[in-house]
This record gives C-alpha cells, structure tokens and sequence, in this order.
C-alpha cells in the first residue's frame, strides 16, 4: 500500500481560509466554534455548584474533598 504524500500549507494559505481552522505542522484543523456567553454563562454556574457540593461533602462527620475516585479529608 502506497501513502501518497500530504500536502503542506502555509500561514499565507491559513490567512485565505474561511471558518475556524488551525494550521499545525503544516496540516489544517478544523476547529469547534467558539462557545456563546449563554453557554459560558452556563458551564459557570454548573461549575460553581459542582465545586460547592464536592468541597461540602461529608462521609461519616469530616468534611472532605474529591478528586476522582479519591477522597480527601479537607484541611481548614
């Protein structure tokens, strides 16, 4: 089986390029669109809770912290 060669862009090619690509080592990448503020908005707000329920948890009176599969007893 024979590969035939990729071909190599330049940052003048990337610069010509319509929607989100990235240029690495020479090969284009596509690329996700860049979240909205409503989505961001969101992903916080999930965060804060997930962050808030975690560091307030309590197995058998300690408060403790997760991380992963890991439980920790909280300092402080």
């Amino acid at each position: 089986m024979t590969m035939e060669p990729l071909e190599h862009y330049t940052a003048e090619d990337h610069a010509r390029w319509e929607g989100d690509w990235e240029l690495v080592r020479g090969q284009p990448l596509a690329m996700a669109p860049s979240p909205g503020i409503a989505h961001q908005r969101a992903a916080l707000r999930l965060a804060r809770q997930l962050d808030e329920a975690i560091w307030l948890t309590e197995i058998e009176g300690r408060r403790v912290a997760i991380e992963g599969a890991a439980v920790w007893p909280r300092e402080g």
